[in-house]
């Protein structure tokens, strides 16, 4: 699902890039080059990025859980569901913000590299991936 970034969020990841910008000049005299400044910005993508990754993970992990016989565990994983459900969408605002600043920077999209985490070898439970698929359908 495609999220409208607001004004508001747009003006935030600028000002955090500026905020960058400010200080590199403070330290080094200068404004940073373009590929400084391309390399900050993806890094900020890709943090926001992972976070939405992290958050729809999370979510995945505790609706399976919210399914345990274990009373305690499924209404802590219950409460964690509606963290996720506030986490996600504000993060995925995030996300899109800081691409839109990376655009705006390198005149490209960015776009989140296909090489394979540290933890790509972990055994994923079916009922887990199946949850985690359909995540990233919404996405």
């Amino acid at each position: 699902m495609t999220r409208t970034i607001d004004k508001q969020s747009l003006d935030a990841a600028n000002a955090r890039f500026k905020a960058f910008v400010d200080l590199y000049k403070s330290h080094f005299g200068e404004s940073p080059d373009d590929y400084t400044m391309q390399a900050y910005q993806s890094g900020n993508c890709y943090a926001s990025h992972r976070q939405v990754i992290y958050w729809k993970g999370r979510l995945a992990d505790n609706l399976v859980a919210s399914e345990s016989d274990n009373v305690v565990e499924a209404r802590k994983a219950n409460n964690d569901i509606e963290r996720c459900a506030i986490a996600i969408p504000m993060y995925e605002i995030l996300a899109q913000a800081d691409a839109a600043v990376y655009e705006s920077i390198a005149g490209t999209k960015w776009e989140a590299s296909n090489t394979r985490p540290a933890n790509a070898n972990k055994k994923i439970s079916p009922k887990r991936m199946e949850l985690l698929k359909a995540l990233a359908k919404i996405a």
